[in-house]
C-alpha cells in the first residue's frame, strides 16, 4: 500500500469483507523498518488510548482494551477501511 499518514486511518471505520461494521480506528502499531515506519497492525476499540501508554487491560485483570487487527488483513482503504475477511474467517484476531 501506499504512504499513509496516521491522521488518515485513526477515527475511520473498519468494515470486514462482507460489510459488517468492526468498529473504528483508535490507533495504529508499527515497526521501525531502517528510517521509515511500518504500519502492521490497527487498535480498533475505546480504550486504545489507555494502551498507548502501557496499560495492556484493564485494571483489576479485565478484558483486553483494544483489540488488534493485523495490517495483511486490510484489503483497501478509502472513506472506510475494508478487511479481506469476515468475522466466521477471521480466527481469534476479530473485534468483539
Amino acid at each position: 500500500m501506499p504512504r499513509t499518514r496516521y491522521a488518515e486511518l485513526v477515527g475511520k471505520q473498519v468494515v470486514d469483507a462482507n460489510g459488517a461494521a468492526a468498529g473504528r480506528v483508535a490507533d495504529l502499531v508499527a515497526d521501525r523498518r531502517g528510517d521509515s515506519l511500518c504500519i502492521v497492525g490497527l487498535l480498533v476499540g475505546p480504550g486504545a488510548l489507555l494502551r498507548r501508554i502501557a496499560f495492556r487491560r484493564m485494571p483489576l485483570g479485565g478484558a483486553p482494551l483494544a483489540q488488534f487487527i493485523p495490517w495483511e488483513a486490510v484489503a483497501r482503504i478509502d472513506r472506510r477501511i475494508h478487511l479481506r475477511v469476515g468475522r466466521s474467517d477471521a480466527g481469534d484476531w476479530y473485534p468483539r
